[in-house]
């Protein structure tokens, strides 16, 4: 049998997220305080400039990274993003409204609720802004019909 060398599983994750980093100049890391734990200290000490250590703030963490994200030249919208997620959601929901017994119908009409003030906010800040009305018209997300 041949001998096999054993790695911990996030030894594996810090030298895999080196070598995408020498792969990859546009690849960042952020961090909430873990970089010894989850052995990001390995990309830290490779790449300084591109590991951010946002502390035990996760919550700001991923709103660093969202906004890294857009500003990052060839990124997509978030927006279109947040309004796939939901579209998704949306059409999970309405295929389990035909449940008739369970919690499905009561959280799909909720979803409903909030995906109307979410149409309305969206149509209200477009008018607000002065878009046209085909670009509000993409930016809404599936109905609950």
């Amino acid at each position: 049998m041949a001998d096999v060398k054993k790695i911990a599983t996030r030894d594996s994750y810090g030298n895999a997220l080196k070598e995408l980093g020498a792969e990859h100049d546009d690849l960042i890391v952020f961090d909430a305080d873990l970089a010894g734990a989850t052995k990001t200290g390995t990309f830290q000490k490779a790449f300084p400039e591109r590991h951010f250590d946002c502390g035990i703030a996760e919550g700001n963490m991923m709103a660093a990274a969202a906004g890294a994200a857009l500003t990052a030249p060839g990124s997509g919208e978030l927006t279109a993003f947040e309004r796939l997620c939901d579209d998704a959601v949306m059409g999970y929901l309405a295929q389990a409204r035909r449940i008739p017994f369970g919690e499905q119908a009561v959280v799909g009409y909720l979803y409903a609720r909030e995906a109307e003030f979410t149409a309305i906010r969206t149509i209200l800040s477009g008018r607000m802004a002065g878009l046209d009305a085909d670009t509000i018209r993409e930016r809404l997300r599936e109905a609950y019909v």
